[in-house]
């Protein structure tokens, strides 16, 4: 049985995926087949995560990529650093949450903003950018970590074996390890700072602070798309599938938001879809539309266990199968 990995790229706009920002991606792209107009199934990770593995709008618990491919006989594993895909472990031997610790959990800062009001909880952030450093002030794990960690999984387990990649660079908040603006950290925290409150409608940005954001953006997705090609070129590819794709998008303010709040627009609904490997077709860009919807149905397809099949969505094995 053909292995598969699902690499999910957190919150990266379709339109960064262009050989300026993205040439691993799109040397990949070249291996296999790239869908030009492929929709998530919402504007957040909690909307779009249930389409991606169990082909519905709702998650359900039983029936899903890892609990039917366990059952099939998979390892299966999710490597991650979002809360928020908690809410999907089942069916999985490895489920690995890298996400950092924090001092205080969300729902604690909501209780603490309540209780001091904004002006209070902004003074405090202020005071703690005095003492953050960026790796402390980044809640993920960074692309290069996770991929050795991915590698050394895929090495490590009984095949065949399912994986569950989720990178996050490209969420806020926007801190590539390097940038050409000349910001220093505590600078670059400011500013996320203020990304997140206007996210959460509770400040405004300028444009030229939109700007930056953008650029920043931009230099994140450029880090991890090294990596991901990094990950390309070392992992086991014989006899394996590999599905690279987004959960959604991000708004710059383009219609009037920061983030993802779940609205449905282009720039958080448009996603990229790249699917490489054994038995796919090489070379071949596809202009109809698709969906994260049809993803898992697809992927059984492949994988030769269309028996399997689940969910609302129909498969488009015919437009990526050799």
């Amino acid at each position: 049985m053909k292995n598969l990995i699902l690499i999910v790229m957190d919150a990266l706009r379709f339109d960064h995926v262009n050989p300026e920002v993205t040439p691993n991606l799109m040397e990949i792209a070249r291996e296999g087949v790239f869908f030009k107009y492929c929709l998530a199934g919402g504007g957040t990770t909690k909307s779009s995560i249930p389409c991606i593995i169990s082909a519905n709008y709702q998650y359900d618990p039983e029936l899903n990529l890892p609990t039917v491919l366990k059952k099939a006989g998979y390892t299966t594993g999710c490597l991650h650093s979002n809360l928020m895909l908690n809410d999907f472990k089942n069916g999985f031997d490895t489920f690995l949450d890298l996400k950092k610790k924090r001092l205080l959990s969300k729902k604690t800062k909501k209780k603490l903003r309540k209780i001091i009001g904004d002006k209070g909880f902004k003074l405090l952030k202020a005071i703690r950018r005095k003492t953050k450093t960026a790796e402390s002030y980044i809640p993920y794990e960074r692309a290069e970590r996770l991929v050795e960690r991915c590698l050394r999984w895929t090495e490590e387990v009984e095949k065949p074996y399912f994986l569950w990649a989720h990178f996050m660079e490209p969420h806020v908040p926007y801190f590539p390890p390097e940038n050409d603006l000349g910001l220093s950290t505590e600078e670059l925290i400011k500013l996320n700072d203020k990304v997140i409150e206007a996210a959460w409608r509770k400040g405004t940005l300028t444009e030229e602070e939109i700007e930056t954001i953008k650029r920043l953006y931009r230099l994140e997705v450029s880090y991890m798309d090294h990596w991901l090609g990094e990950f390309h070129r070392k992992v086991d590819k014989e006899n394996t599938i590999i599905v690279y794709t987004a959960d959604h998008g991000d708004e710059f303010g383009d219609h009037g938001d920061f983030s993802h709040r779940g609205k449905i627009v282009p720039e958080l609904l448009h996603v990229p879809l790249i699917i490489v490997g054994d038995g796919v077709k090489r070379g071949v860009v596809v202009e109809e539309d698709v969906s994260h919807l049809d993803l898992a149905p697809t992927l059984l397809d492949l994988l030769g266990l269309y028996e399997h099949r689940f969910g609302l969505g129909r498969s488009f094995k015919h437009l990526c199968a050799e």
